[in-house]
């Protein structure tokens, strides 16, 4: 029997996780809440306090909560807490990370509630000696799925551990070690560790599957995001549609810059790229010094920064309602497919569309729902800047079908609104090159084997070899 999820689903703002809190508060059951922010935690835990009755317990798991330990440790307590006062209406609060990556074997029966939409799947390469010795020895391959793919299993003596950047590694890696201590949950395309391999973890609601008395998410999009879509086989999504009632009808502006290229990090960080994003921030400076709020890829926030008006904000805003006074908010932002992305497209057949609306489309529409739009009085004006024309195109016809109010797209000429990327990058330079010594190595490597070599014959050494220069 398929495994049934309802999704609450409907525009922005409609107030999805005002219904789950309602829901949860007005219904005596045990709770786990799921929020992929603490920030977005903090504000619900606040409205929980005020909204459960006075003989409920409402408890936060996260690593800014009270206690000590991990947050493994936060949640197991919390569970334990409950038990122990046998108290029949209870809500813990947690994060998406927690859950995606905790044991929760401690809240079986309870009712699990995942408000907005999880960052379900991670993927890249790993090339560390250290780290795949470590998987050699405490985990196993067996084949799955598409050819050449493997799913990653813990051996029966390996211990559960909990891995941070603290002990050196990087944020893939920590993801990487800590999802493969689940079933099902890691997948590499290789039949041994030996080599470095591209990787994928995936989480669905159906790892829920025995645990959960029941699962509700409330996502705008989850259908079309990556960890919907992946889950189709294994779900039976239930969707429950709330309506976007409005009283007021507010005129939208969707600003671009550009309508020769696409913008992206790799673009951002070259010379060209950020000379636009220079002229851009020029324009912002000059025509909106009342800008509400922003947020832009890391590149483009380094220049942004101290020179636009208005709060930063990260990229990932969803659920939060601090800025639902602002009238205007800018988002330089691209997440469109790259090559991490691989593995997703070859283990379960997605597209680069498919990926950039789950995944650069979706945060679009989070970002910019975080202002005025988001209250169904405001019936005034509203400014959103956004990089390109595309992009304004398909946050049009997103806002137009939810009904927010009444759209329209405008140029921000800030001077480079017809270059092409092309142009703009020159031709594209290999990464790899072939060095002095014969190896293949990055570009920059490259160049400093040549200085080396150079300064070599310059004191009368042979290239390659370590030593002083020779007496003359």
């Amino acid at each position: 029997m398929v495994m049934e999820v309802e999704v609450l689903t409907g525009p922005p703002g409609c107030g999805k996780s005002t219904v789950l809190r309602n829901e949860a508060a007005g219904r005596p059951g045990l709770y786990l809440f799921a929020y992929p922010t603490e920030k977005l935690l903090l504000e619900q835990a606040a409205a929980f306090q005020s909204d459960m009755p006075p003989s409920s317990i409402v408890l936060e798991a996260h690593s800014g909560s009270p206690g000590r330990g991990v947050v493994q440790k936060k949640l197991d307590a919390a569970a334990a807490q409950v038990a122990q006062s046998r108290a029949r209406h209870a809500v813990v609060l947690t994060t998406h990370a927690s859950l995606m990556s905790a044991d929760l074997s401690g809240y079986k029966g309870w009712h699990f509630r995942i408000d907005e939409v999880p960052a379900a799947i991670q993927s890249g390469a790993e090339k560390s000696k250290i780290v795949r010795g470590y998987l050699d020895e405490h985990f196993e391959l067996a084949p799955v799925g598409s050819e050449g793919w493997h799913v990653v299993s813990p051996k029966a003596a390996t211990a559960i551990a909990t891995w941070r950047t603290d002990d050196g590694l990087s944020n893939g890696q920590v993801e990487l070690l800590n999802n493969a201590q689940r079933p099902n949950r890691v997948f590499i395309e290789a039949p041994t560790f030996s080599r470095p391999f591209e990787w994928v973890s995936v989480w669905s609601p159906h790892a829920l599957e025995g645990l959960a008395g029941s699962v509700t998410i409330a996502g705008a999009s989850y259908m079309t995001s990556i960890g919907g879509l992946v889950a189709q086989p294994y779900v039976e999504f239930r969707p429950r549609i709330l309506p976007m009632a409005r009283s007021g009808i507010p005129v939208i502006r969707i600003h671009y810059f550009t309508a020769g290229h696409e913008g992206s990090t790799a673009l951002w960080r070259r010379s060209e790229g950020r000379k636009f994003v220079v002229q851009l921030c020029d324009y912002l400076v000059s025509k909106r010094s009342d800008l509400g709020f922003w947020a832009a890829n890391e590149p483009v926030a380094h220049l942004l920064e101290h020179r636009v008006s208005g709060a930063q904000l990260t990229p990932k805003a969803a659920g939060q309602n601090a800025h639902r006074d602002k009238m205007s908010c800018a988002y330089i932002y691209s997440a469109r497919p790259t090559p991490n992305d691989t593995p997703l497209k070859a283990l379960f057949g997605l597209t680069d569309d498919q990926i950039r609306v789950a995944r650069q489309d979706e945060d679009v529409l989070q970002f910019v729902m975080r202002g005025a739009i988001r209250n169904a009085d405001h019936a005034g004006e509203y400014d959103i800047y956004l990089y390109s024309r595309t992009q304004a195109e398909r946050l049009a016809d997103q806002l137009s079908d939810s009904g927010v109010g009444k759209v329209e797209v405008v140029q921000a000429d800030a001077g480079f609104m017809l270059a092409s990327r092309s142009q703009s990058l020159g031709p594209a330079l290999p990464e790899a090159v072939v060095s002095p010594t014969g190896r293949r190595v990055r570009r920059s490597s490259a160049k400093r084997t040549e200085r080396r070599h150079a300064k070599a014959v310059q004191e009368g050494r042979a290239p390659g070899r370590p030593g002083r220069p020779r007496k003359q």
